[in-house]
This record gives C-alpha cells, structure tokens and sequence, in this order.
C-alpha cells in the first residue's frame, strides 16, 4: 500500500495571523476552506481558501492530480482527508496541525 503524501484538512480554520500595523498586532481571522501538509515532514504546503463545498473540494483534487487514499491508482498522489465536522463545532489551528 502506497502512503499519502500529504494529509488534507477541511473545514473551519481559525489562526491569529501578526497584523501588518507597527505593533504587529495579532488579529482574530476564521477561515474556510483546505490546507495541506506534508507527510514528509509535517509542514503546511498550501492552502485554498476557496473551498466551500464537495464540488470545491473535487476541483482542487483534480487541480493537484490528487487522488484519496485508498482509491485510484498506484501513479497517483495519494492524499488523507480530514474534515472538522462543523455540526461537532470542530475546527483548525493552522501551524498546530499533527498528522495521526
């Protein structure tokens, strides 16, 4: 079995980016969309912020050429999904993101 390159996380996102003010301030931001790390070594890749439904989420697999673990064929890039299930009022901290 072929392990996934990269886990995919999907959903809710909610970080406290530095500001661009001379105090450099953080600032409350909560975003949807998806993010994705490397099962290499762990580290955010990319993200699309655009991502708000199934339809958004196959565009960007078929953008990237990915393919979900488990299916499709070994040439493929394998990727783990993880959604945050909004009715549980789950979600992310981009940066505290742990591959299990």
């Amino acid at each position: 079995m072929v392990s996934p390159m990269y886990t995919l996380y999907v959903g809710t996102f909610i970080q406290l980016p530095r500001t661009s003010s001379p105090d450099g301030r953080h600032e409350l931001a909560i975003t949807r969309g998806a993010l994705w790390v490397s099962a290499a070594d762990g580290k955010i890749k990319g993200f699309d912020w655009s991502v708000a439904s199934e339809s958004d989420l196959q565009t960007l697999l078929k953008r990237h050429g990915w393919v979900l673990a488990g299916a499709g064929s070994r040439s493929c890039v394998r990727v783990q999904l993880v959604r945050a299930r909004e009715e549980l009022n789950e979600f992310f901290f981009p940066g505290f993101v742990a591959s299990w």
